[in-house]
């Protein structure tokens, strides 16, 4: 885990930095949140998950004497350098509890800059409290269910609900209203004035925008293409000279060349030329966002896997992250032939009976046919071809059947799985006479 200040910031959640009128002529602006999209925007909002990836920076850099804001360079835990800037405010402010009134208590403010699976950048905000100037301020369970922000800005207040999880962590907004109305205060460089209640203890603090919509655009513009040439150069020595094939039924292979382009063949033996640019992915790796024609893309998550890196497709609607598809990589050299000619002598000279009855049997012949017998007495003609060392495809004339190989104690079964990946159906060998 990265840290953002020196014995401050720890784990980081993220606020969306919303749009902001433009005053320094650069032309590049935010896209506010649950808004409409200024045309002319590279950076868009959004939401926030608990992140992990915190950075840790050094505090003995001032800001300049107009801003309340410091632009520094992201650093993990062995202080290496990751490639990102992050712009920083840290403040100070009063909290009281049953125990004291009015003791110290500093605030840490924290932005940087991550790609989304939209492709575009967005502005990440964390927000952390420290009594005393440097304890960490902890919660429970139940206190946390509970947590909101007050603001007053220009007399108005409002109230948005936070997100954080016991027993510390950063704070973030709940919804995109609170992270809007936050981020135009800062970009207006208005004075926001916070408080919060924690269990029996309450924390006031103000948050000055000084100075930060000019360094937020700095953030935007210069450093920002500077940490997506770094997040390239970091994925594409596990991407390049490699032929990368998908365990699902359709989508082909992909062949990644130099320059963020790719090669994306279709099952039908077509092939797009792409741009593809990487994205921040959930547990701090760097993730990959194929963008096809007509707005089409394939978001594709870097995975450790049996002692290998796969590219996962996965299910973008779910908190649970479920596996659609897998890309593994193979030698650009190896070919569907060579596939074919190592699954052969497992496959031939049986038949394969499914564990549901009535989907029948097959029975796999040389030069990639194969026959279908169904329980009714029926057998139909289909072909299989080799996809992959651990996949099969039988196509039959208006549908297709991908099949998973495995190897148990020199058992070899076959398989289908949902799209979650659990096991559907199992096809197991007996004698071709039975």
């Amino acid at each position: 885990m990265k840290r953002l200040l020196a014995l401050i910031l720890t784990a980081a959640l993220a606020l969306s930095l919303v749009a902001c009128g433009s005053g320094d002529g650069t032309g590049n602006t935010n896209t506010p949140g649950g808004g409409n999209e200024d045309t002319t925007s590279t950076n868009t909002p959004g939401g926030g998950e608990d992140s992990t990836t915190t950075p840790q920076v050094d505090t003995s850099a001032a800001p300049d004497e107009t801003s309340n804001w410091y632009l520094i360079d992201e650093e993990d835990d062995f202080g290496d350098k990751t490639g990102k800037k992050v712009l920083l405010g840290v403040f100070t402010g009063k909290f009281r509890n049953t125990a004291t009134i009015d003791s110290e208590l500093k605030v840490a403010v924290g932005c940087h800059i991550e790609t989304l699976i939209t492709g575009k950048g967005t502005g990440k905000f964390y927000i952390n409290l420290f009594e005393y100037g440097d304890n960490r301020v902890t919660f429970t369970s139940s206190e946390a269910e509970n947590m909101s922000l007050r603001m007053k800005i220009d007399n108005t207040e409002q109230e948005y609900a936070l997100i954080c999880y016991p027993p510390y962590s950063s704070f973030f907004f709940d919804s995109d209203d609170g992270a809007t109305a936050f981020g135009n205060a800062l970009c207006n460089g208005d004075v926001i004035k916070c408080v919060m209640d924690i269990g029996s203890s309450r924390y006031n603090f103000d948050i000055d925008g000084t100075g930060f919509y000019e360094k937020y655009n700095i953030l935007c513009n210069e450093y920002y293409p500077q940490q997506i040439e770094t997040q390239i150069s970091m994925l594409e020595p596990t991407l390049l000279e490699k032929k990368w094939i998908t365990d699902h039924t359709s989508g082909g292979n992909l062949i990644f060349i130099e320059g963020g382009q790719v090669n994306v063949y279709e099952d039908d033996g077509s092939c797009e030329t792409c741009e593809w640019t990487p994205f921040d992915d959930n547990d701090s790796s760097t993730g990959i966002i194929i963008h096809l024609q007509n707005n089409r893309r394939i978001t594709l998550h870097n995975r450790e896997q049996d002692g290998e890196t796969v590219l996962c497709v996965e299910n973008e609607n779910s908190n649970n992250f479920s596996v659609i598809a897998t890309y593994r990589a193979y030698s650009l050299e190896s070919t569907n032939e060579e596939f074919y000619y190592s699954i052969e002598p497992l496959l031939l000279n049986k038949k394969w009976v499914c564990n549901i009855p009535e989907n029948g049997a097959l029975v796999f012949l040389e030069d990639g046919n194969a026959e279908s017998y169904k329980t009714d007495g029926t057998i139909t003609t289909c072909t299989w071809e080799a996809v992959n060392p651990e996949l099969i495809r039988v196509i039959f004339s208006k549908s297709t059947l991908s099949l998973n190989i495995e190897n148990k104690d020199g058992e070899i079964t076959l398989f289908t799985t949902t799209n979650t990946g659990d096991i559907l159906t199992t096809y197991s060998a007996q004698p071709i006479n039975s």
